[in-house]
């Protein structure tokens, strides 16, 4: 995905450049260590694709995504689990075979449709329980980008158009993770799916809100105040309130007993 928008911006600047000649050399010289990623990643994978060739018959075998994703609840996986799926492929009949095809016959469009975003409000609701911090900081760096890209839209049109293909990329890549996460939320749940994925739309709500807010300060009590320090101020308080109550609380656990 990253290699698709990554060529994509590329090109872009290339077909930009015109006649360009030094301009479309450096695309190529661009275009050609990008094409060594897969190569490479090919390479450090290859011991475990051997491995799975020669176990399972199949380099890319996965129980998750040959079975399980397409089972209804935690109990087929179980189930499923039992005939010894994550040792290799199970011989059933093709007819109770779990699969895309499957599926789509058995269910109707309608419940395809809903089940990761059903899945994505439990697993949403689930992880407010165990890391309530993160509401804050999404909060937070969600609204202050909100409104100073609607109050600076000149600035923020400028930014999207300079980081299109980043912007993209990020909604690209997150969007589609959150859909599996939510599939995955009915065979299996927790909310380390949600900490792994939020971390890449939190990282760039931050980094918005730094660009789209530099250089702009608002008045209060005679003096202008940088929006952006004080958007880091409050962020940094936070994170010390929070960080020092689940620090605490682990040292407490630890040492006291509790």
């Amino acid at each position: 995905l990253f290699l698709f928008f990554y060529a994509g911006k590329q090109f872009w600047l290339w077909w930009q450049a015109g006649r360009d000649s030094e301009a479309r050399r450096a695309f190529f010289r661009v275009a050609l260590i990008a094409s060594v990623v897969p190569v490479l990643f090919v390479m450090l994978q290859f011991p475990y694709l051997k491995k799975s060739y020669d176990l399972f018959g199949d380099p890319f075998y996965s129980a998750y995504t040959k079975y399980y994703m397409w089972l209804d609840n935690r109990e087929q996986t179980i189930r499923f689990g039992e005939l010894g799926a994550a040792k290799g492929p199970i011989d059933l009949p093709a007819e109770e075979t779990p699969g895309p095809l499957k599926y789509w016959r058995e269910h109707s469009l309608g419940e395809i449709v809903s089940r990761p975003f059903e899945g994505l409000k439990f697993q949403l609701r689930f992880a407010e329980v165990y890391y309530p911090g993160y509401r804050f900081f999404f909060l937070l760096y969600g609204t202050i980008a909100l409104v100073a890209s609607l109050l600076r839209f000149s600035r923020a049109r400028a930014l999207l158009r300079e980081y299109f293909f980043e912007t993209a990329f990020v909604a690209s890549f997150v969007g589609i993770y959150l859909l599996l996460y939510g599939w995955y939320a009915f065979i299996g749940f927790g909310p380390r799916f949600i900490i792994s994925i939020s971390l890449v739309p939190l990282f760039y709500l931050i980094l918005w809100t730094h660009r789209i807010t530099e250089g702009w300060a608002v008045p209060v009590a005679g003096n202008r105040i940088a929006v952006r320090k004080a958007v880091n101020l409050g962020a940094a308080v936070f994170l010390a309130y929070f960080g020092w109550g689940v620090l605490a609380g682990n040292v407490f656990r630890t040492y006291a007993g509790g």
